[in-house]
């Protein structure tokens, strides 16, 4: 592990999280009190511009290393993996459909849905118009790419020399849960269960690809469900 490596990982586990919890999310919540809209579309797209240069930041470490791409898992995924992971995207997507027509079909559903405590604890981050949705669905794609490459490439492969290819997956749960501590303890726990099962979906295929197609897919299907709880009834079903 090269000095690069020992610095990136400690601001990837420690420095990160520290910041998004106690700097970026009480300004976000400070900004949507007077422009709740704004707040969010810059929060979009400042999540945007900071999973990206992170990612940069990531693969430059990694090939200034010497390192391969294939090492860190971008190869392309063939055969049963291939097909296996193609089922697996599209009963996603068939799920995402099946949430979204039940949300707008039923506006009981749509009341319960609105008062969980999984919206409600998020409600302030969540798109309510067009515009927000548009960046909302370009954050969740490249959260798809970004986050996997981070933590399911290059943080997991960079620990295991130190404490086992597992014991480096199990560590880069913990940052990855902890960037979500805005949804609570609740959704810091959900977060790393849904890393976990990319980190399976990883070993399964030797690829990262297609942990970064279901990553993106579940964010994509998270905020169109919760567009459609949150916009206003005539809309959220032109939507759909």
């Amino acid at each position: 592990m090269s000095p690069l490596d020992i610095g990136f990982c400690f601001f990837l586990m420690v420095a990160w999280p520290v910041y998004e919890k106690w700097i970026d999310w009480p300004r976000f919540q400070r900004w949507s009190e007077r422009a709740p809209s704004s707040a969010r579309l810059r929060e979009f797209r400042m999540t945007i511009i900071k999973l990206w240069l992170l990612t940069a930041v990531a693969a430059f470490i990694w090939l200034h290393g010497g390192r391969r791409w294939e090492a860190i898992g971008m190869r392309p995924v063939v055969g049963w993996r291939l097909w296996g992971s193609a089922l697996l995207a599209l009963a996603l997507m068939a799920l995402n459909a099946y949430q979204i027509l039940a949300i707008t079909k039923s506006e009981k559903a749509r009341r319960a849905a609105r008062n969980s405590e999984s919206i409600k604890s998020m409600e302030a981050i969540l798109p309510r118009n067009d515009n927000e949705l548009r960046w909302f669905l370009l954050m969740a794609m490249t959260a798809g790419f970004c986050e996997e490459l981070i933590f399911r490439g290059y943080l997991i492969h960079v620990l295991a020399p130190l404490v086992t290819w597992w014991g480096a997956a199990a560590l880069a749960l913990i940052p990855f849960g902890l960037l979500h501590g805005y949804q609570g303890r609740s959704g810091i726990i959900k977060t790393a269960i849904v890393g976990a099962f990319m980190t399976l979906v990883v070993t399964a295929t030797h690829s990262l690809i297609p942990a970064m197609v279901l990553h993106a897919l579940i964010d994509i299907g998270g905020g169109m469900v919760t567009y459609n709880i949150l916009k206003p009834r005539s809309e959220a079903a032109t939507a759909a």
